[in-house]
């Protein structure tokens, strides 16, 4: 029996909690495939191209997310089970918090509860980097003009306050207008 390709759209959760296999993301395909010139390949883009899911959901672009059902909520608690995703001891997730937003997002979103937690840990695999090139808060601020010591240094930092935007995603509210 030949074994199955492992799977590309979405792979294990313990894997992707872990950071050891990234989901790609629509929009990072998409920059991909037009990055590309016409000689060259990705063997990460072919084999996502090549996953069954990726296949269904383009062969039916205008329905790529159905509405939920008894059976994929069923995936959902088995994928989430403990067996597959142990909760965090550095803290680096919340596997509650994630399930949770899936659940929610499913619900508002009327979708399947499997693609609402795709969706929800592509936010949060790519929660660090929108931080990085978010704006600096407010405290962030200040806690450099303070440490400035050159005044020329201290004019170029904006000393206006604007509203802190560290994160969008930071709390519940946040997360789930």
């Amino acid at each position: 029996m030949v074994p199955s390709p492992p799977a590309v759209y979405f792979p294990a959760l313990d894997k992707c909690l872990a950071r050891e296999l990234p989901l790609l993301s629509w929009e990072s395909v998409y920059k991909a495939v037009i990055a590309l010139d016409s000689v060259t390949s990705s063997p990460t883009l072919d084999a996502f191209f090549q996953d069954p899911t990726v296949l269904s959901i383009l062969g039916a672009p205008l329905t790529p997310f159905q509405p939920p059902t008894s059976q994929s909520k069923s995936d959902f608690e088995t994928r989430t089970a403990a067996i597959n995703a142990l909760p965090s001891e550095s803290g680096q997730y919340d596997i509650n918090q994630i399930k949770e937003d899936a659940l929610w997002l499913s619900k508002e979103a009327a979708i399947q509860e499997t693609d609402a937690l795709r969706i929800v840990l592509v936010e949060w695999q790519q929660r660090s980097a929108s931080r990085m090139l978010a704006e600096w808060s407010q405290d962030e601020r200040l806690g450099i003009q303070n440490a400035a010591a050159n005044a020329h240094f201290r004019q170029s930092i904006n000393p206006t306050p604007e509203p802190d935007q560290k994160s969008v995603f930071d709390t519940q509210q946040q997360r789930r207008p």
